[in-house]
């Protein structure tokens, strides 16, 4: 099917970024109604995870880089785990999935209720 000025209409090929594939957990052959081939994709995350940590005001900051989701998530636990009087600085994340915010909301939680 051709448009009026003789070009083709862009195909839908499913999620519109790799990304996107790897959150749903799809291969692009799945996405856009093919078989798979037999390969896994690759872990499709470009962005590292970092915890940097340092100190304000007699506060210790926690800064998280990068992508908190199910696979990082344990991380930023244990390093909230103990003082509770520490500032959570989560400005450098780039993605933030359910898993990452509970940790966020219990660790708020277990320090108003030991303050």
């Amino acid at each position: 099917m051709e448009t009026q000025d003789g070009r083709h209409p862009p195909r839908d090929t499913g999620p519109q970024s790799w990304s996107a594939l790897a959150r749903t957990g799809e291969t692009a052959d799945r996405a856009s109604g093919r078989e798979p081939r037999g390969q896994r994709p690759p872990h499709l995350s470009a962005v590292a995870f970092h915890i940097f940590e340092s100190t304000a005001d007699g506060r210790r900051v926690i800064a998280p880089r990068g992508e908190l989701d199910l696979s990082t998530a344990a991380q930023l636990k244990e390093r909230l785990a103990g003082n509770i009087d520490t500032v959570l600085d989560l400005s450098e994340l780039s993605f933030i999935d359910s898993t990452g915010i509970h940790v966020v909301v219990s660790t708020a939680q277990r320090a108003q209720s030991e303050a």
